[in-house]
């Protein structure tokens, strides 16, 4: 009975640990995809296509906290908006041709003369 007992235990403990592993797995697998999808269409290396994933990210994750700060009024919210759609394109400026560009920034946001504050 403690046999039994003890080899349910490990088959669950194993379980929890195969599962965590496939989770950080599918993270990895995601990143690598998103990765060589920059590398392939932008025609850059490695390096640049994670500094690129960076960018980007860095980009969604301050959207996505401008989007939870219930502080904020529609217009201090829409700047803030503004204001991380200009640095993630000075960012990507900084590393990308001018075709590269084109390819990764969206028309609406390309340009010098666009106005931040609507």
């Amino acid at each position: 009975m403690n046999k039994t007992i003890f080899t349910a235990l490990l088959a669950i403990i194993l379980m929890g640990l195969a599962q965590k592993g496939s989770a950080q797995t599918k993270e990895a697998v995601q990143k690598r995809d998103q990765r060589n999808h920059y590398r392939k269409t932008l025609q850059i290396d490695s390096t640049k296509a994670e500094l690129v994933l960076q960018i980007q990210g860095d980009y969604k994750k301050g959207i996505s906290a401008i989007e939870a700060d219930s502080s904020l009024t529609d217009a201090g919210r829409r700047t803030k908006i503004d204001l991380m759609i200009h640095e993630k394109n000075r960012r990507l400026k900084a590393i990308l041709n001018p075709v590269q560009q084109s390819k990764l920034i969206p028309t609406t946001e390309r340009g010098d003369a666009k106005q931040f504050n609507r």
